[in-house]
C-alpha cells in the first residue's frame, strides 16, 4: 500500500482506513464487514443519503477494502476544537449551523426511507441500545415485573416511530459539511435515533476535549 497512508485503525475490526497520495480518496479495509458496509453505503447513496458512493471495492489477497471520495478536509469536529482552543471551549454559530443542516438532511433521508416496523424488531433493537441482557446479568435486582412492564411501554410507544437506516456512531467526528461517513457500525434503528443524541454524543466526543455544547442558547457550543 506504498500510495497510500494510515490514517488510523478501525475499531470493532482488524482494518485500518487510509488516504491517497493526492488525498482525493480513501480506503477502508477489513473483513467481510467491509464488503457489507461497502453495499450498504452504495444503497444508501442511491436512496439519496448524504454518504459517499464507494468507487471501487474487492480484495488484496489479505483484506477487503472499498474507495471511497474524499469527503472533506476536516470534519466539523476537528473545525470545533480548531475554534476551540481558539476561543476558550466556543465555537462559533456558523458550525452548529453546519452541524444542524447535515443532520436535517440526514434526517429527511431516513424519514423517506422508512423500514418495516414490528415489534420482534424493536424489541431486538431496544435490547441491543439498552445492552439489556448485560444490565440484568450485572444488576439481578432490576430483572423484576416492574421493570420488565416499563420496557414493554417503551416497546409499545416506539411502535409509533419508523425504523430507518441508521449510523449508530453519528456525530461531529463522522460528519463534514454535506457528507455522512463511517458507517461501520450501521443497522435499523428508530427514526431521530442517530440525530437527537447528537448533543450527548458530541458532549462525549468533544468535551474532554476542548469543546461541548451549552445549555445557554442562542446556538453557542462552550465549555
Amino acid at each position: 500500500m506504498s500510495e497510500w497512508e494510515l490514517v488510523k485503525d478501525r475499531t470493532a475490526s482488524a482494518g485500518a482506513v487510509w488516504r491517497s497520495a493526492d488525498g482525493q480518496y480513501f480506503k477502508r479495509t477489513g473483513g467481510s464487514e467491509v464488503t457489507e458496509e461497502s453495499g450498504h453505503q452504495s444503497l444508501l447513496s442511491e436512496l439519496g443519503f448524504p454518504v459517499p458512493q464507494p468507487t471501487q471495492s474487492g480484495t488484496d489477497g489479505t483484506l477487503n477494502y472499498f474507495i471511497e471520495p474524499s469527503a472533506g478536509q476536516r470534519t466539523l469536529h476537528e473545525l470545533a476544537l480548531e475554534q476551540g482552543r481558539a476561543s476558550n471551549g466556543r465555537v462559533g454559530d456558523a458550525l452548529v449551523d453546519r452541524a444542524a443542516e447535515i443532520s436535517a438532511k440526514l434526517l429527511q433521508a431516513q424519514a423517506r426511507n422508512p423500514l418495516p416496523t414490528d415489534e420482534v424488531s424493536l424489541r431486538r433493537w431496544f435490547s441491543d441500545a439498552g445492552f439489556t441482557a448485560v444490565v440484568f446479568t450485572e444488576n439481578p435486582d432490576l430483572d423484576t415485573p416492574v421493570v420488565h412492564s416499563l420496557i414493554d411501554q417503551a416497546v409499545d410507544r416506539l411502535s409509533e416511530v419508523p425504523m430507518c437506516h441508521s449510523h449508530l456512531d453519528y456525530g461531529l467526528p463522522n460528519v463534514f459539511d454535506d457528507t455522512v461517513i463511517d458507517w461501520q457500525h450501521h443497522a435499523p434503528a428508530p427514526l431521530g435515533y442517530d440525530v437527537y443524541p447528537m448533543l450527548d454524543i458530541a458532549a462525549f466526543k468533544g468535551g474532554g476535549r476542548g469543546y461541548a455544547f451549552s445549555p445557554q442558547g442562542s446556538g453557542k457550543v462552550g465549555l
